[in-house]
């Protein structure tokens, strides 16, 4: 395993979210790391509870791959490593970008993950749609839904799915190349205008 240095990265825990067979443990050096990132997890404390015996990763939802910690007490909690490098993105503008991803209507299929080719990435087009339309995201009223989380606004739903729609150019890859994609530098092909 290389030096991975002091600053965690979100690109080498998913080298290592996505490396080896799973269900395993992380090594001892791994475990240090990941546990590292951990602490920027923005419910650290609640989900780490009496300690942390040890860091799992297996299968989570869509056959994707998730750490999970195993407390001191046996018990298992998941959490998600993306949320260990997202403290600066408000809830507001989490939430936001949740709803308009519902709002886009992109299903992930069990094998399949749709993929934003550049220029318009998924965080491009959302970022642009409130720019342009003077959106304040903490105004946005939202409603819980079976599937996740949905703008109330049918108009701002339907306005979201067309903007994104006309921007939008999606590439189906394996879950696995996904989160590769977005781990390291390499993108795939764009597509042609």
């Amino acid at each position: 395993m290389k030096d991975r240095g002091i600053a965690p990265s979100l690109s080498e825990a998913l080298v290592i979210l996505n490396s080896g067979d799973i269900p395993r443990y992380c090594s001892p050096e791994e475990f240090l790391y990941i546990s590292e990132c951990f602490k920027k997890h923005p419910r650290a404390t609640r989900k780490i509870g009496c300690g942390i015996k040890n860091i799992l990763i297996k299968k989570a939802i869509y056959k994707s791959r998730g750490f999970f910690i195993e407390r001191t007490d046996s018990s298992i909690e998941n959490f998600s490593i993306y949320k260990c490098f997202r403290p600066s993105m408000s809830k507001s503008s989490y939430k936001f970008r949740k709803a308009a991803r519902m709002a886009a209507q992109i299903q992930l299929q069990k094998d399949v993950h749709l993929h934003h080719t550049p220029p318009w990435t998924f965080e491009k087009i959302v970022q642009d749609f409130i720019d342009s339309n003077h959106i304040e995201v903490e105004n946005v009223i939202y409603e819980d839904s079976d599937f996740g989380v949905e703008f109330m606004d049918e108009e701002l739903r339907g306005c979201f799915k067309e903007f994104h729609d006309s921007r939008a150019c999606l590439i189906p890859l394996d879950p696995i190349k996904h989160h590769a994609y977005h781990s390291t530098d390499r993108v795939p092909k764009t597509c042609s205008s």
